[in-house]
This record gives structure tokens, sequence and C-alpha cells, in this order.
């Protein structure tokens, strides 16, 4: 809704990861904080080949695969975190939502390490022309000042500029 308000000239659509509901082509695709909730990257990939132009873009976020890894200790009463089960790729649970009445709602991606992730981009056809570790705008140092420190010491997500061939 923001970005067909901001941009009503644009011809804006949202699909599903597996099943693009269209049979027209784009210049490029956008996903945002979506690929790494699917399973099958390889069918994900055919179907957006299928709705992109020739050397067309698809651009994708995703947990930045290090800090998906990081694993809670407690060292002299002092919880630390540590990285761990960095090459255990697969489903991952975790509770980082609450519903509207605050109970917590447990949500599943799926790990990929850097190499399985760069592999599987390269087998389906496309090829990396931008990478990004996010980094926290600078507001959210005032908003969010405890999560703000925590995403300055590691990037919780990365950004992938992918071209096909």
């Amino acid at each position: 809704d923001i970005a067909k308000k901001e941009n009503p000239e644009l011809d804006l659509r949202i699909g599903s990861g597996y099943k693009i509901p269209f049979e027209e082509k784009f210049d490029i695709v956008l996903a945002s904080l979506v690929v790494h909730y699917l399973t099958d990257w390889d069918k994900m990939f055919r179907e957006v080949r299928r709705v992109l132009k020739n050397n067309g873009i698809f651009i994708f976020s995703i947990g930045n695969p290090v800090a998906e890894s990081k694993k809670k200790i407690n060292v002299n009463g002092k919880e630390i975190k540590i990285l761990a089960n960095y090459f255990k790729e697969g489903k991952v649970s975790n509770f980082p939502w609450r519903d509207n009445e605050g109970q917590k709602i447990e949500v599943h991606f799926y790990h990929k390490t850097y190499e399985t992730i760069i592999k599987t981009i390269i087998r389906n056809g496309f090829e990396i022309i931008d990478y990004k570790d996010c980094f926290p705008i600078k507001k959210a140092k005032k908003l969010f000042p405890e999560d703000y420190k925590d995403c300055t010491d590691r990037p919780f997500f990365c950004v992938w500029k992918l071209r096909m061939k």
C-alpha cells in the first residue's frame, strides 16, 4: 500500500515464492525477508526466472547466515552469544513474534550456509552483481538502543542482488 501510494505510476504486484500468479515478464523481482522461509530454493528460483525478462534483476533479503547461527551461553553469570551450528542446515524454530494477546508465536525458517546459497544461485542461472551486509539506520539508535547495539556488532540481515544470465 505504501509503495503504491508513493509510486502510483508503477505496476506493483505481490505473488507467492513458488507460484507467481502472472504471465507477464518483469524487469525486477523483489523478495524482502521472504526467501529464508522457503524450503525449496531451486523451485523458487525457477519461478523467479519464469517471470523475469532477459537480464532481469532479482533482489532478495534474508537473515544473515552467521547471525542465524548464534547460541546463548552463560559464562560467569553473564549471558553471551557465540557462533554455533553454522554448518547445520535446515529448519530452525524460534519465537521472535507475539500475537495480539502477547503470546509468543513460533516461527520457522530454513538456515543455509553461504556456500549453499552461492551454489544455489549459480546452479539456477543467476550471477551475483551486488551483496550487502545490513547495518541499522542511525535513528534506530534512539528508538531501539539495545537492539541497535546488538545489530551494530554483527549483521542480522543481508541483501543479494542477482542478474538472470
